[in-house]
């Protein structure tokens, strides 16, 4: 291309003063061989069919050369070779500059490039942002966002080196609006990457850095893709990615919205809230930083398939929070809590988990230092995995924490410091009644006169941990209660008694100091009961267990 670039320019101008300093051109130019030529050395071209074609061999025009416009020829790409007028394949992206945006130089870019992005948006183009600051002041008419994205586009800077930069007027504004118009469909397919929001390491102005708004009805954000985008803190309560949605309003979206998106390679200062949200979103591979919680993800109910992999983040409010959807996968993250807590759970945490079904926490490296536990499942978390981790935490602190969440399990962690010593398979958890927990040893509650042993060298009570291979084991030491034969010792819940009933043979310590043999009975109604105990008799349950499964 650039060779047809020079023989177009010296056609349209032989006589231009590169060609004077040379050779002056005959009148005609023309030979009786129908070459053209520049004097009597120099072959431009040819007359053929009444065309002239030009096929010099040699050119080369020194200075400043021809102008002229050769916007309307027509070229053949290399790849497909459909020819295209110059113009048509200079303008496949939407530029910036050429709306009049200037970067560093201090002042207001906003309308410039608010104009650009309408373009951008109108054709279904690439906006390509220019290296440097873009100063953006807001659109006295858009109280709620400097930039807004209402229909498909990329917005793509120069591997941030393009940084947008909110002036102190922006207020509580979102930098960066994307939210469909209201019964005008969805925007799917919507790319933001390559370039800053701010400057990171220093406060900036404006509300959230990136706010998706999906509350029109029907207006979903679908396969949104946010990539290597970085953006400053703009202080507590002001987030770097926002997803906002109400379902209950009149116009709320039922749907959540926002789905099958895409958060990674970026830092984040500042934290991602998620409000309301739908289906399969990932977070992967970010920096995330703040004073507010590391991710807040809040889907509506049924929305699934969610993955957080990955990400390194540190910070003061909570690393992780999840509620109210299923499916939820949170693998391979660094967590850590350096500071003091300023969240506001009365429990604090590294990862909550409320109200979630089917939720996995493995092979994540969490540091709790003294401030919080490390995984916490509440409100009906329920088929949940706390995984195999490397984690750290104080005394007073817990691996697993669980309040009216049962069904979940918790496995043996890679690594597990408790208050700076390596304690592994030690784990501390606590969990109330309610939360059933696979993996783990927690109390029965003892019937009819029996009470714990006495002996502080071994387990007290008895206490039993169901699990995920369907078998129950049984720990601890009772004495005291009735031996009748069909006497009910506990009772299992629910979902953790046998198909088919159990003897369970049981050592026991007589009045007399003799050890002898025992045996209750597991039955379908859940009863550990007595089938023949000796009298006066301490009960030893270690070792002890069954199956559950048909």
């Amino acid at each position: 291309m650039k060779r047809l670039f020079l023989i177009t320019a010296a056609c349209l101008a032989v006589s231009a003063s590169a060609f004077a300093q040379a050779i002056a051109v005959p009148p005609k130019g023309e030979r009786g061989n129908a070459d053209i030529t520049a004097g009597d050395a120099t072959r431009l071209g040819r007359r053929e069919a009444g065309k002239t074609i030009i096929t010099p061999d040699t050119l080369q025009i020194l200075g400043s050369g021809s102008t002229g416009d050769a916007s309307t020829l027509s070229v053949a790409p290399s790849i497909g070779g459909a020819p295209r007028a110059l113009k048509d394949l200079l303008s496949n992206e939407t530029y910036a500059a050429n709306f009049g945006v200037v970067a560093d130089d201090g002042l207001d870019d906003g309308p410039a490039l608010r104009e650009a992005l309408r373009a951008a948006q109108m054709r279904g183009t690439r906006l390509r942002l220019p290296p440097g600051v873009i100063t953006v002041c807001p659109d006295p008419g858009d109280a709620e966002a400097l930039l807004r994205v209402t229909s498909l586009v990329e917005i793509a800077g120069a591997s941030r080196g393009s940084r947008i930069e909110p002036c102190e007027a922006a207020g509580g504004r979102a930098v960066i609006l994307v939210k469909p118009l209201a019964n005008a469909g969805g925007i799917r397919g919507a790319v933001l990457r390559d370039f800053s929001i701010g400057k990171l390491g220093l406060k900036r102005f404006g509300g959230d850095g990136i706010r998706i708004d999906t509350t029109n009805r029907n207006g979903f954000v679908a396969k949104l893709l946010v990539e290597n985008v970085s953006i400053a803190d703009a202080g507590p309560g002001k987030w770097a990615v926002h997803h906002t949605n109400d379902p209950a309003a009149a116009t709320g979206n039922q749907t959540g919205g926002l789905f099958a998106s895409t958060f990674r390679d970026n830092d984040f200062f500042g934290g991602m809230k998620f409000e309301q949200t739908g289906d399969s979103n990932n977070i992967e591979r970010n920096i995330i930083t703040g004073p507010n919680v590391g991710i807040d993800y809040q889907a509506i109910v049924g929305a699934a398939t969610h993955r957080i992999t990955g990400n390194n983040i540190t910070a003061m409010g909570g690393a992780i929070i999840v509620r109210n959807t299923q499916q939820v996968k949170i693998t391979e993250n660094q967590l850590e809590m350096p500071g003091s807590y300023t969240g506001s759970q009365a429990s604090p945490a590294m990862i909550l988990i409320e109200n979630v079904a089917d939720w996995v926490v493995a092979d994540n490296n969490i540091n709790a230092g003294d401030k919080a536990d490390i995984v916490v499942a509440r409100n009906n978390a329920r088929g949940g995995r706390v995984g195999p981790n490397t984690v750290s935490y104080a005394s007073g602190h817990y691996l697993y924490r669980a309040t009216g969440s049962p069904g979940n399990s918790v496995e043996r962690q890679h690594s597990e410091i408790i208050a700076g010593i390596e304690s592994t398979g030690r784990s501390s958890v606590s969990i109330d009644p309610g939360s059933i927990t696979l993996g783990v040893w927690q109390p029965l509650v003892i019937l009819n006169g029996w009470s714990a042993g006495r002996d502080k060298n071994f387990r007290q009570g008895l206490w039993w941990m169901p699990m995920p291979d369907g078998s129950i084991r049984l720990s601890g030491t009772i004495q005291g209660g009735s031996i009748t034969a069909g006497t009910a010792i506990a009772t299992f819940p629910g979902n953790y008694r046998p198909p088919l009933a159990h003897r369970l043979p049981v050592l026991t310590l007589t009045g007399a100091g003799a050890w002898q043999l025992g045996v209750l009975t597991a039955d379908v109604a859940g009863n550990l009961g007595v089938q023949n105990l000796p009298a006066n008799t301490l009960v030893q349950f270690d070792g002890t267990s069954f199956s559950i499964r048909p």
